[in-house]
């Protein structure tokens, strides 16, 4: 963590910025979509579908541009690194389809079974853990290695998983604490000025 975050902090104000802004992009985006669709036809429906393709693409740039900068090949923030995956649209499609196959494929019954008390939500946190790790390894390798064949792209981050579980979750384990300390203390800072407003 200590590590992550030295070499985190000298770009976090673009990142955070970039990636912000592109979530609050794509949210605005899928809320009109979803909106049209139920209020007018469901064929706006189909317009959803490109939308898992561009975040796919630009994660892996924004995965590539960390790596060089840990690499020492980039010092600035460098937006055209995190583009660069859509400049490479047609070379990287096979492997962005194929992990939204699996994806969609993988979540359906996940759904299902989070449906059932308790259970499901306990089967949905396991999933949710496990999806993250796979993502990241698999953007984080695409990101490193464009130029691989496909089957490489596809293959590869699979085992580097299963080498080595227990520090894939530590990892793990470390991003999720430092996402729920921030979110546990401004919960903390909001609760106590409610109840000072007198707001139930």
């Amino acid at each position: 963590m200590k590590i992550a975050w030295q070499l985190t902090k000298p770009r976090l104000i673009p990142y955070f910025l970039l990636f912000a802004g592109a979530s609050l992009a794509l949210g605005i985006i899928y809320s009109v979509i979803i909106g049209l669709s139920s209020a007018i036809f469901p064929v706006f429906l189909v317009f959803l579908l490109p939308m898992p393709l561009v975040n796919i693409y630009f994660l892996i740039g924004l995965y590539s541009s960390i790596i060089r900068y840990m690499d020492g090949k980039e010092q600035k923030f460098q937006l055209s690194t995190v583009f660069e995956p859509f400049r490479r649209w047609k070379q990287l499609l096979p492997v962005a389809l194929i992990l939204m196959a699996i994806s969609i494929v993988i979540w359906i019954p996940v759904m299902i079974i989070s449906m059932i008390p308790l259970i499901g939500i306990f089967a949905n946190m396991v999933a949710v853990i496990i999806m993250f790790i796979v993502a990241t390894a698999y953007f984080f390798y695409i990101a490193e290695n464009m130029n691989n064949p496909t089957i490489d792209l596809i293959k590869t981050p699979l085992k580097l998983i299963v080498s080595s579980v227990p520090r894939w979750l530590a990892a793990t384990g470390a991003y999720l604490l430092t996402c729920i300390m921030p979110c546990v203390i401004l919960a903390t800072i909001a609760a106590g000025v409610f109840v000072a407003s007198g707001i139930i």
